[in-house]
């Protein structure tokens, strides 16, 4: 079973677990494996036993991920990276927890570990973007250290957990490009712990304590990418004047919840946004999720689809709502805007761009009639 602290030193070698086996999974993966660590990858799907199995022997014998070669490109994962169906066998001796997870099915991936969990004293670090938006599940709205506390039932101590956000497509981490991210957890020690073992030459981690300003500066993003692809087709001063105004009102909201303006300002919380609303490559899911919501103004389908994955949401069941807009995995910002709009009616913060965001993907309304009803409003 999982047991050892990470050594906290910069040049030692780590046995690292990820949890999930899609594009940052394999991007952390990598980097890890670039870093010395030796790397196993826990593979558990949506499709079955069978198509696990596959993905399993691509990764150990074929050093790529075929399902994500369309959204980051060819790719070869280090040799020290291998994957393993077995949760056990992924999470012996790890010194280090990665989740890599949709933030919309990890509650209920990490309730099947739980028991496996007892006993790990190292950090789990959060990589995924977004807030828990299943109204069948405790914890809606909340962010990813709750989530996972309470889905391992208290087997991951809150002191363990670690939020790790900032501007990062896998797509460039897997290419080794240089990046810049944010470690956050309570008290800080087990960001410190994280960012020894995951900092490189080409890697920088800076450590705080703000985990509520690193988890919603994290899923700001979401927010932001899809409110850019929506904008896509309208004038850059349109564009510039409602993503700023919407980025304004997450701020105020973020600072309602205890986040700190300095955190949200660093690599989790503006980071993050500038480098969702300037992809120009289609490796931000939410910016081609504004995109394809835009166009689908008289786009039928596109409507059906949105209907399913309300209707996923409502039934708890995430199998379904994966894939779901054409053949794009999770877009976190469909979630995230609206449970953002709720909440900020939960703390009584004005934020009515945010509330047209959410009345847009739920389709509600459309694009020109947000643009429309902005301008109106003096």
């Amino acid at each position: 079973a999982a047991g050892h602290r990470c050594a906290a030193m910069s040049g030692a070698s780590q046995r690292v677990a990820v949890l999930g086996s899609g594009a940052f999974a394999a991007a952390m993966a990598a980097h890890c494996g670039r870093r010395g660590h030796k790397v196993k990858m826990f593979v558990r799907g949506r499709m079955g036993a069978t198509e696990d199995a596959k993905l399993v022997k691509a990764i150990n014998t074929g050093r790529s991920i075929p399902k994500i070669v369309r959204q980051v490109g060819a790719h070869t994962l280090p040799d020290s990276v291998s994957a393993t169906v077995d949760s056990g066998e992924a999470l012996d001796r790890a010194d280090l927890i990665l989740h890599c997870v949709a933030v919309q099915g990890s509650y209920q991936y990490l309730e099947g570990l739980a028991g496996e969990l007892r006993g790990f004293q190292g950090p789990f670090v959060s990589c995924s973007k977004g807030l828990h938006a299943v109204k069948t599940l405790p914890l809606y709205g909340a962010t990813m250290v709750d989530v996972i506390h309470q889905a391992t039932a208290g087997a991951v101590a809150k002191e363990q957990l670690c939020v790790l956000t900032g501007p990062s497509f896998a797509r460039g981490m897997l290419q080794n490009d240089h990046t810049a991210v944010i470690a956050a957890s309570e008290g800080g020690v087990a960001a410190r712990t994280t960012r020894d073992c995951l900092v490189s030459d080409t890697f920088r981690v800076d450590v705080s304590d703000d985990v509520v300003g690193a988890a919603y500066g994290g899923a700001f993003k979401n927010v932001l990418g899809v409110c850019s692809g929506l904008l896509e087709y309208a004038s850059a001063n349109t564009k510039a004047a409602i993503t700023c105004e919407v980025w304004r009102e997450l701020v105020k909201l973020a600072g309602a919840c205890g986040a700190s303006m300095d955190t949200l300002m660093g690599p989790a919380g503006l980071g993050d946004v500038l480098l969702s609303v300037s992809d120009k490559a289609g490796s931000s899911r939410n910016v081609t999720f504004g995109q394809r919501l835009a166009e689908g103004d008289q786009n039928v389908a596109l409507g059906k689809g949105l209907a399913h994955i309300e209707r996923a949401i409502d039934e708890n069941n995430h199998g379904s709502v994966e894939g779901i807009i054409g053949e794009l995995p999770v877009v976190e910002g469909f979630f995230t805007i609206r449970t953002l709009s709720q909440l900020g009616k939960q703390k009584e913060v004005e934020v009515p761009t945010l509330h047209m965001l959410s009345d847009v993907v739920s389709r509600t309304i459309t694009v020109h009639e947000m643009v429309d009803k902005f301008f109106a409003v003096q």
